[in-house]
């Protein structure tokens, strides 16, 4: 990890807000935004699409992206991008545990602006067999690069698991073409010791060249999380090594990250607890670690990285931010609080 006194911080002093949920930002031509959030509605799980006109002052509903019939249907991690074409996509996990547990990642498509959907592919779908240890489907991403590509990341523990290496979690990546997900390709995973990689959130720093940044863990005990980056200069065919986006000092922790190019400049939003006096170690529940919300800035395309700057951090209960463009210097942070629920704040791209 490198720190520098950059020339940008993000300023956030816009009031703090409710929002309907946590996660799927995606910012409209119309200058919308959309998030989607899960819930339940007589027994039925929904994923629902929410939008507001005002920068996140407000926000109605505005169609309901999919349903599932199982009330312990764990559906959720919906995530937005628009196409050329305006059609919209969102993607989501569709996972059923218990004794014979299921898991897959899904798209729906809606050519209306939202207010209605239809299923669009499966992604990657497993039905694991026999004893052994988690082996799921989780927190899928989808981008689209400058040339037009759609690309699905999300976390695999299945696929390790079938490598041989049992309990690991990589990032794997899939791309839409011809009609369908092509083989996958593995983005991130720990050469050595544990692999726990996770929440791929991924940028286009310059045509050609993108940025995977994921939460981690350090590979030697206590695994504390970590968030690391992952370079990618052929449009996602091949990765490089990881490095280090940001490390608080051990024990503590940084989690759920987000990344979001604004002009030339990128912006990280993530989860730590690293002004705390005290941690619990890796794999405690997040709304037990006391986690506030922080961002940084790079100026090089993720090489370097600002000192992080306060997003939120009244309750110390804040987990999973989003964040999109408002267009110029502005952008917004959705998030979710274990105390207050889903949030939203303003901040602004300035000079220090």
């Amino acid at each position: 990890m490198i720190l520098m006194s950059l020339a940008f911080a993000v300023v956030w002093s816009g009031d703090v807000r409710s929002a309907p949920a946590p996660k799927g930002g995606l910012v409209l031509p119309d200058g919308r935004v959309f998030v989607a959030g899960s819930r339940s509605t007589s027994g039925v799980r929904e994923l629902v699409l929410h939008g507001s006109g005002d920068a996140g002052k407000s926000w109605k509903e505005v169609g309901v992206v999919t349903t599932d019939p199982s009330p312990q249907a764990d559906l959720g991690d919906g995530n937005l991008v628009r196409l050329r074409d305006g059609r919209l996509l969102c993607v989501f996990r569709r996972n059923h545990h218990g004794s014979t547990p299921d898991y897959a990642i899904e798209v729906a498509e809606s050519r209306d602006g939202g207010r209605t959907w239809k299923k669009h592919s499966t992604v990657e779908a497993v039905r694991p067999e026999g004893p052994g240890p988690s082996r799921g489907l989780w927190a899928p991403f989808l981008f689209v690069t400058r040339k037009g590509d759609i690309q699905c990341y999300y976390d695999d523990e299945h696929l390790p698991w079938k490598s041989g290496v049992s309990g690991h979690q990589w990032i794997v990546m899939k791309t839409w073409r011809g009609g369908q997900w092509a083989s996958p390709t593995v983005v991130a995973r720990e050469s050595e010791g544990l692999s726990r990689d996770g929440m791929a959130t991924v940028a286009e720093t310059s045509p050609g060249r993108l940025l995977c940044v994921v939460e981690a863990v350090r590979a030697e005990r206590p695994h504390a999380g970590v968030l690391r980056g992952f370079a990618s200069s052929d449009v996602g065919r091949t990765w490089g090594a990881p490095s280090t986006v940001y490390a608080p000092k051990e024990p503590f922790h940084a989690f759920a990250p987000s990344v979001i190019r604004v002009g030339k400049s990128l912006v990280l939003a993530f989860a730590t607890n690293e002004d705390r006096s005290e941690t619990l170690p890796t794999g405690n529940p997040p709304d037990k670690l006391r986690l506030d919300i922080k961002s940084i800035v790079s100026e090089d395309g993720g090489r370097t990285w600002s000192a992080p700057s306060l997003v939120f951090g009244s309750t110390h209960r804040s987990y999973l931010p989003s964040l999109v463009s408002l267009g110029r210097d502005r952008l917004l942070t959705t998030f979710h609080d274990f105390e207050r629920g889903p949030l939203a704040v303003e901040g602004r791209l300035s000079r220090r």
